[in-house]
């Protein structure tokens, strides 16, 4: 990755296209995954020669607080003043910081920027601020009441995370432009703050994550009026709902309980079975799998 800066803009609406500054597509819902890398597959997050480069920089984005985030910033935005970008907000496992989706130096790194490079330099994705925020202080297993913003998350996303980001950089800020993922811990963040807020996001991504058996049903019934509307839900998506989980996973039988819930409900969901178990070598997969699915569509998927 090269150095380098945010080179602070306004939030912008409008819809979900890249860095081009044109009109947004309607696109149509995807109905399919991408292949999945195999699990020795290293190429798509090698840090690739003659292809252009993104920056992944830690953000002190508080005053006050002990607290960053790790933010990528695709090729072409220094270069290109005019673009604005949507965002994905993507959030770490327990025991983890802000630092491990972007990090490129270890077994358990997410190399979230390479990826993405990756993806934008074979033109397989959109090009797109990655947001990596530190929930490790508010993530919890209770399941959301909406619409109240009552999750400790939640509440630091609505008041701290995406201001910040809307604020200093050139981002579209409608939501049709967000995104949220997450792996184990975070996953259950992305559900609880993403799922039970589509009217801040329109993609919604799990990765080795699910409410546990003694938290479903409360989930499924404080989430009773988005489960119970299939087809207003469904419009307020522009991707399904993606779930995966490793054969060895810890997870497993959690996410596939949540799928099932959703699919009962008849919620768009993409299912993605894997070989491993709960490790970085599939959460890194599970990203490029899911990234070229991101901001390709403004139609909802009824």
């Amino acid at each position: 990755m090269t150095a380098g800066s945010p080179s602070g803009g306004g939030p912008s609406g409008g819809g979900a296209t890249g860095g081009s500054g044109g009109a947004p597509p309607s696109g149509s819902c995807p109905t399919t995954l991408p292949a999945l890398a195999a699990d020795g597959d290293t190429t798509f997050y090698a840090n690739r020669q003659g292809i252009p480069h993104g920056v992944v920089k830690e953000i002190q984005y508080k005053a006050g607080v002990a607290k960053t985030m790790h933010v990528y910033m695709p090729p072409d935005y220094e270069t290109n003043p005019s673009a604005t970008y949507p965002v994905l907000y993507i959030n770490h496992g327990g025991g983890e910081t802000d630092s491990h989706w972007g990090c490129t130096n270890a077994s358990n790194c997410g190399y979230a920027g390479r990826i993405l490079d990756n993806l934008l330099a074979d033109g397989k994705a959109v090009p797109m601020l990655i947001v990596m925020p530190d929930t490790g202080d508010c993530a919890n297993f209770n399941p959301p009441k909406p619409p109240a913003f009552d999750d400790p998350c939640t509440t630091q996303y609505v008041n701290d995370f995406m201001p910040y980001v809307e604020k200093t950089y050139r981002v579209k800020a409608d939501r049709h432009s967000r995104a949220i993922a997450g792996l184990s811990m975070g996953g259950l963040v992305t559900l609880t703050t993403g799922f039970a807020h589509l009217e801040l996001f329109s993609h919604v991504f799990v990765y080795s994550s699910g409410y546990t058996e003694d938290t479903r049903a409360q989930w499924e019934t404080n989430l009773s009026g988005a489960l119970g509307d299939a087809k207003g839900t469904n419009h307020l998506l522009d991707a399904p709902v993606y779930l995966a989980a490793g054969a060895t996973d810890i997870a497993l039988q959690n996410a596939r309980a949540v799928r099932d819930i959703f699919k009962k409900h008849d919620i768009e969901v993409l299912w993605q079975d894997s070989s491993l178990g709960h490790e970085w070598a599939n959460w890194r997969r599970y990203l490029a799998q899911t990234l070229p699915l991101m901001f390709k569509n403004t139609s909802g998927c009824d």
